[in-house]
């Protein structure tokens, strides 16, 4: 009967904290001063995203105003993701026609330069 009794004091002591390990609460004005710099950061990337759209939007307009069929296939097939079956019936052309043009023009094979002329 003795040999199983529980050992120490069976009491349990609430003056002190059980919980260990968790986080120690911050102060309001640091939560402050950290949202306000996460508002910056997102500021700036919402302003950057807008730049690069409009350049998106300019090379789209210089690569529609082009007369060079190829640079167009290989704009809409890399850059914009599409299938050369939307890019035939876009450009009116056969799917046949875009598909040799699309094969004898390599992946990324528009430059910078070829864009500008």
């Amino acid at each position: 009967m003795y040999d199983n009794s529980p050992k120490g004091v069976g009491v349990v002591d609430y003056s002190t904290e059980r919980v260990t390990g968790g986080q120690v609460a911050m102060p309001l004005d640091q939560v402050v001063y950290r949202l306000n710099e996460i508002d910056k950061k997102i500021d700036q990337f919402v302003s950057f995203l807008e730049i690069k759209r409009d350049v998106r939007d300019r090379i789209d307009k210089i690569i529609q105003s082009s007369e060079d069929l190829d640079m167009r296939v290989v704009y809409m097939r890399d850059y914009k993701r599409l299938p050369l079956k939307l890019i035939a019936n876009n450009l009116g052309y056969s799917y046949e026609h875009v598909r040799r043009i699309s094969s004898r023009n390599s992946k990324k094979s528009i430059h910078i330069e070829k864009v500008r002329g």
